[in-house]
């Protein structure tokens, strides 16, 4: 029987998005209040930090649309064929190959095991992979400034800042983390710089605003005595500052004006959660990182569970896991899921060699080796890379 993944009897959705898709227009029954506008020149609780003279009053506007994230749409297609391949064991003279590669990676390993070891069972079974992943995106607002130098500002006389969850940005990667910084449309305004008080210059620390500073020579002595680094006045010229007590400020650039504007950050972010269902005692970490068939491969907004694969622990598990995922991430949305099934091909070998049995494991399509009790080793042997 082919595996499927379908709703429940009798329940249709509506089609999808693509991934990163803004969502239509909310109904009016699932909307939520924003938090409330804080008063003029105070900051918004949980939003950003307090900053003298800065765009509070903006930020504030902006939280307003800072609503709970839209609810996941979901929807249903028919799920891919799977693809279906006979598993196909290696041959005798393939396992024996496999094993001598895997020793030559191995000091302290011999390879007259290897090559004359007699083999006494073959037996070829498939591992289950199971993979569910979920690609949710989280969005935060800050208050952000920068030297306001004259260029043109989209502010609120452009039009009200839009609802954060509205503004379109697609992510650069699907099902990868990564972050997107953008700015939010209309909330650019310009003020006084507040750290030089909009002159364009802060005090200079060195000399106090004097513009010179003590001569360090005669440490400002008396006027009489001649001092070759200040001719006797006891003042030598401020470095720092060229003798003008301040420097440009480096809040505004000496431009005496910031641009405050609402910056927004996009945390993209892949959950991801699996199930290996197998026949043998070959670790599962082991087959995680091997290279299998892909038999079944689903992406849509929202999946369903696996239901009708032959493997019934394989279908609890994803009802499980499914179930997992549609109940965790709720400060963030959801933008897509995808679950895959992969065959992974072991071949568990037996074999004697010198009145000693034994046993190890072919396993993935690159037909990696797992030998722990090798009887041919060292005591002193050390694994190479």
């Amino acid at each position: 029987m082919e595996p499927s993944s379908h709703p429940p009897a009798g329940q249709q959705q509506p089609t999808g998005p693509p991934i990163g898709a803004v969502p239509g227009q909310i109904p009016q029954e699932q909307q939520h209040p924003g938090p409330a506008a804080a008063p003029h020149g105070q900051p918004v609780p949980g939003n950003h930090s307090g900053v003298p003279q800065s765009n509070q009053d903006v930020i504030a506007a902006a939280a307003l649309g800072m609503m709970p994230p839209p609810p996941a749409v979901v929807y249903t297609e028919p799920p891919p064929p799977p693809k279906f391949e006979a598993l196909s064991g290696p041959t005798e003279q393939q396992a024996r190959e496999a094993l001598l590669h895997f020793v030559g990676k191995h000091c302290g390993y011999g390879k007259a095991c290897a090559s004359e070891l007699v083999f006494t069972g073959l037996v070829t079974t498939g591992a289950i992979h199971y993979t569910l992943e979920t690609f949710t995106e989280a969005r935060t607002i800050q208050d952000k400034f920068d030297a306001y130098k004259g260029q043109m500002l989209d502010g609120p006389n452009n039009g009200p800042i839009p609802p954060l969850w509205s503004i379109p940005c697609p992510p650069s990667k699907p099902f990868h983390n990564h972050h997107m910084q953008l700015e939010v449309p209309h909330s650019s305004v310009a003020k006084n710089c507040y750290n030089c008080e909009g002159k364009g210059k802060t005090q200079c620390a060195q000399c106090v605003g004097k513009g010179h500073q003590k001569c360090r020579w005669c440490t400002g002595g008396m006027p009489s005595a001649t001092c070759n680094t200040c001719g006797g006045d006891g003042k030598v010229r401020c470095i720092p500052c060229g003798n003008t007590g301040g420097l440009k400020c480096t809040f505004c650039d000496g431009y005496r004006q910031l641009r405050h504007y609402v910056g927004m950050t996009l945390t993209f972010k892949n959950h991801s959660s699996d199930f290996i269902s197998q026949q043998t005692t070959l670790p599962s970490d082991l087959v995680r990182k091997a290279t299998g068939d892909l038999i079944f491969d689903q992406t849509l907004p929202q999946v369903w569970p696996v239901s009708t694969f032959p493997v019934a622990e394989v279908n609890q598990h994803s009802a499980r896991l499914v179930e997992e995922h549609r109940n965790s991430f709720h400060d963030s949305r959801k933008l897509a899921q995808h679950q895959s099934l992969h065959l992974v091909p072991i071949t568990e070998a037996s074999f004697s060699w010198k009145g000693k049995t034994g046993r190890f494991w072919i396993y993935g399509k690159e037909r990696r080796v797992h030998a722990p009790d090798y009887p041919q080793k060292s005591c002193f042997g050390c694994s190479l890379m």
